[in-house]
């Protein structure tokens, strides 16, 4: 391990390390995605693909590890071929069944790889990819990046086209992030903060309870709910944000801050919105 070059975590990973710290062996940072490949899949080319993808993001090549002073670190493993399973599902039921299972399994977070990729096939030939991985080196967004670079590195081997290697490195970040916080807007920025934060505002939330234990939280099971706009109403949604010049993301958020105002009759609070200090595209 002292052969490697260790980085600190950035910011956004340490918020992720220390929600690891309260729950322990559990899938609480797992997040997965599948990619269904709707014809007759070479999986041969399709693990060379995968492999591709992760010999060109350093991400998937990032592994943790405690330094002498016990404190976290990440290095950057160099990067070795990997096999890949493939296995036969009967139809999307079992599909659906396998991804549970898989995204319910815990991570082991120290010197190991933070990801999983698993190749299945239909009876037909047809099939695709599930990636389960750690919060720690993916978000959302990236499921989409993976699927999407995987899509073209395999199309580019089945075409026998040239791969354009048109990626950025995660080193660039943290090495930006550390250039941030020894510079003069760091400075800036962090006087401005504390000013406006002078005065705590209040800790709000959508539960009502002010009893809750720590117990509550042991079950970290949770489910999505999906609501269906009509046209009508997203038309005019749209035409608002488009008129007064706001994106529907601070839209929607605006309108979930007047609720969580009312319910709880307070005017001063915060919400968190996870942009993380992102300044630009890479």
């Amino acid at each position: 391990m002292l052969e490697q070059n260790l980085f600190n975590l950035t910011n956004p990973q340490k918020s992720i390390w220390s929600q690891e710290q309260f729950y322990k062996n559990t899938s609480l940072n797992n997040i997965g995605g599948t990619i269904i490949i709707k014809e007759k899949i070479n999986f041969e080319l399709l693990e060379k693909a995968i492999n591709k993808f992760i010999e060109l993001n350093d991400s998937f090549n990032i592994k943790l590890c405690f330094d002498n002073n016990g404190s976290i670190k990440q290095f950057f493993s160099n990067y070795i071929f990997t096999k890949i399973d493939l296995i036969n599902l009967n139809s999307y039921d079992d599909l659906l069944n396998k991804e549970k299972e898989l995204i319910e399994n815990s991570f082991s977070l120290l010197n190991t790889p933070l990801y999983k990729f698993i190749m299945f096939k239909f009876p037909d030939g047809t099939g695709g990819i599930i990636l389960i991985a750690h919060h720690i080196i993916v978000d959302g967004f990236a499921c989409n990046f993976v699927a999407n670079k995987i899509a073209y590195i395999y199309n580019c081997l089945l075409n026998k086209q040239e791969i354009l290697p048109d990626y950025y490195s995660y080193k660039d970040y943290i090495l930006s992030e550390k250039e941030y916080i020894n510079s003069s807007k760091f400075e800036k920025d962090k006087k401005y903060w504390n000013k406006l934060f002078e005065d705590v505002p209040e800790t709000v939330s959508l539960s009502t309870s002010t009893n809750t234990s720590n117990v509550t939280f042991e079950n970290i099971n949770s489910s999505r709910e999906v609501f269906t706009l009509k046209n009508d109403l997203l038309t005019k949604i749209n035409n608002f944000c488009n008129l007064y010049k706001v994106s529907k993301y601070n839209f929607f958020m605006a309108i979930y801050s007047l609720y969580i105002g009312k319910v709880n009759d307070v005017n001063d609070f915060v919400i968190g919105t996870p942009i993380l200090n992102r300044i630009n595209f890479k």
